[in-house]
């Protein structure tokens, strides 16, 4: 996959600056009535034990992509993930591609993404390259089989947008099977045995004599409940989803061009912490990205 350097992220920043003037615009449909499809392939692929398994993940009917993320579930008790590699097609119009660290945001289910940056050099009139159109290979996972059984690989969540960071609207299909065979098998899932509890018949006994009770008020205390404690933001996120990617720089430009009036989480999108938003604060985001940044300082 794509990464730049200290130099190239920063001319590339500047390049994206350069061309907001159409900065929020959509490209468009890609074709009247067809909607744009995000699918896997081979739908089943097999190993033995220790051996690797591997899966593309395409689109079709897209128009001007500018990037995509995908979040793909799969079963970590049979498949343990190895490697990721980007498909050609989204810096096939000689855009600069820079895809983010792969991520677990839950148990079996990995993210992975990429997006493209304005490359510095003539432009077309929209003030940016146009990203590819059609179909293509966005990426290819590879995964390790742990024990012989089955594991389904498929879309938990999916993202694509155009190069002016616009969301476009898609389909996914149903993902793929990987069959991994040998030993040791993967062990079933054991079911908790319950005890049953005896049942006790009463015995009847005569009830015993009431002594009248003289009734006592009783303060019945109110309840307060405990403060709640407002989860920390993290340092980047300007469009507020809980994660630091592209899209918060993307964001933060559109503000920055005056296509926004502010971003959903303003404080967290100061990412050098010099009290103001603006398009350094984007690059840094997206160094952070490319891995050339372990943290941003809000």
């Amino acid at each position: 996959m794509a990464r730049l350097t200290f130099a190239a992220a920063a001319l590339l920043a500047l390049a994206v600056v350069a061309g907001l003037g159409t900065f929020g615009r959509d490209a468009g449909p890609s074709e009247a009535g067809i909607v744009p499809h995000i699918s896997t392939d081979p739908l089943t692929d097999d190993a033995p034990v220790g051996g690797d398994v591997e899966f593309n993940f395409n689109v079709e009917n897209v128009a001007n992509l500018g990037g995509w993320e995908l979040d793909i579930a799969y079963d970590e008790e049979v498949l343990v993930f190895e490697t990721f590699t980007s498909g050609a097609f989204l810096e096939s119009t000689r855009r600069i591609e820079t895809c983010q660290d792969v991520s677990f945001p839950e148990a079996g289910v990995l993210r992975i993404g990429c997006t493209t940056i304005q490359k510095p050099g003539p432009v077309g009139p929209s003030g940016q390259t146009d990203g590819p159109s059609g179909a293509g290979t966005l990426g290819e996972l590879e995964f390790q089989g742990l024990c012989a059984g089955e594991s389904a690989v498929t879309f938990s969540d999916s993202s694509i947008f155009t190069v002016f960071g616009v969301s476009i609207a898609h389909s996914t299909s149903q993902g793929s099977t990987a069959t991994i065979t040998g030993k040791p098998v993967c062990a079933e899932p054991t079911a908790t045995p319950v005890t049953p509890t005896s049942t006790l018949v009463p015995t009847f006994s005569p009830p015993p004599t009431a002594t009248p009770v003289t009734p006592t008020s009783t303060l019945v205390p109110t309840f307060s409940p405990p403060p709640t404690s407002t989860p920390e933001k993290p340092c980047g996120d300007a469009n507020d989803d809980g994660e630091v990617g592209a899209l918060d720089a993307l964001v933060i430009l559109q503000k920055v061009a005056g296509f926004l009036e502010e971003v959903s989480n303003p404080d967290a999108a100061d990412a050098n912490g010099d009290g103001e938003v603006d398009s350094l604060d984007a690059l840094l985001i997206l160094q952070k990205g490319a891995g050339l940044l372990e943290a941003l300082t809000c």
